[in-house]
């Protein structure tokens, strides 16, 4: 069946664009120190903001708890009046003194009910709130130092490296006689020698890219074209990442050669 080719492209934000002219001597000198104490703050303040979250829907549980109950006492406060007279049929003088007391202690009950359903309202839909929205920010940049962490190291040479085991698995695979391969499996080997190739092409032109954002006073359109992410395949990097593709039989876009049933308009970076 015939699939509908997609070109992939990379488009960079910053193209056509300079960078403030005093952003540099804008920066602070112990700016990687305060960054360091900023996150040691945000994860620790994070961390008891999720407790409150959780401290404080336990309270508006207990507090829907409680006032359910002194409804209940209320309705049995109720029903005790009803049956007063039928009680003490034998003496009914006080009846009506005893059915005060107790219509008085249901009320009191009622009222006490209503003012703790009040107080949970207000923590859930007022307090809780407020807290969760400030949790939320937190936690969100708990989590961008931490992608950071994980994404600002060189991992080239690893994505090279799995590129390599995927096309020795691919030769292996092709080198065997028909009937002995796994229906799809040669395709799903082909689609993952695809993905991270192109991840390590993205990765590469990000590499340039940050090059660039460390030089103020310069205009992305007056960069070398070797550091220009539309000549990302002249660095050394993305060159293996073209070499890479095409010795597996792909073109740079991603598309096998005389191949009319693979698709490369593939999600990148789902490796």
């Amino acid at each position: 069946m015939w699939r509908k080719q997609a070109t992939i492209s990379v488009q960079e934000e910053f193209v056509g664009k300079s960078l403030p002219s005093g952003l540099e001597d804008s920066l602070s000198d112990n700016l990687l120190e305060r960054f360091d104490t900023v996150r040691s703050g945000v994860r620790r303040s994070a961390d008891i903001y999720i407790n409150l979250c959780n401290m404080i829907e336990k309270l508006t549980k207990y507090n829907n708890g409680l006032a359910g109950e002194y409804m209940r006492l209320s309705s049995a406060m109720d029903s005790l009046a009803e049956v007063s007279e039928e009680t003490y049929a034998m003496d009914t003088n006080e009846i009506p003194l005893l059915n005060e007391g107790i219509k008085a202690t249901s009320k009191h009950l009622s009222t006490n009910r209503s003012l703790l359903e009040d107080e949970a309202r207000g923590w859930d839909l007022g307090v809780l709130e407020d807290v969760k929205r400030q949790r939320d920010c937190l936690v969100s940049v708990r989590d961008m130092f931490d992608r950071r962490d994980r994404y600002a190291k060189d991992n080239i040479p690893q994505l090279e490296r799995r590129i390599g085991a995927n096309e020795n698995k691919l030769a292996g695979l092709r080198a065997k006689p028909e009937g002995q391969v796994k229906p799809g499996e040669v395709e799903k080997v082909e689609d993952a020698i695809i993905k991270v190739s192109l991840v390590l092409h993205v990765t590469c032109s990000s590499t340039c890219t940050e090059r660039m954002t460390r030089t103020s006073n310069r205009s992305w359109t007056n960069t070398p074209a070797a550091f220009s992410s539309r000549n990302a395949y002249a660095t050394s990097c993305s060159s293996s990442t073209a070499r890479n593709i095409t010795s597996a039989g792909y073109t740079r876009t991603g598309a096998r050669r005389g191949s009319s049933t693979r698709s490369s308009g593939r999600i990148i970076g789902v490796v």
